[in-house]
């Protein structure tokens, strides 16, 4: 775990397995683009975010996304 700012350099870039992002910090700097933006890259080819978007108290539930960049393959 590191405690650091997400905009910033940090070690093993493009190489993270996973990104959490909880507890609100989806709207880190105000925008969720530039976030998940810069999670992508974080991440490895085939790592993962998991990221809480329901405020404090919801119900939880669980989902799976997969965001592409450019059209789909074929």
């Amino acid at each position: 775990m590191l405690e650091r700012s997400v905009f910033e350099p940090l070690p093993g870039e493009r190489r993270w397995a996973t990104v959490i992002l909880l507890d609100g910090n989806i709207g880190i700097g105000g925008d969720p683009v530039v976030l998940l933006s810069r999670v992508t890259e974080l991440l490895a080819a085939d790592g993962m975010a998991v990221v809480e978007v329901e405020p404090p108290g919801a119900t939880s539930t669980t989902m799976t996304v997969r965001v592409e960049d450019g059209p789909p393959s074929t």
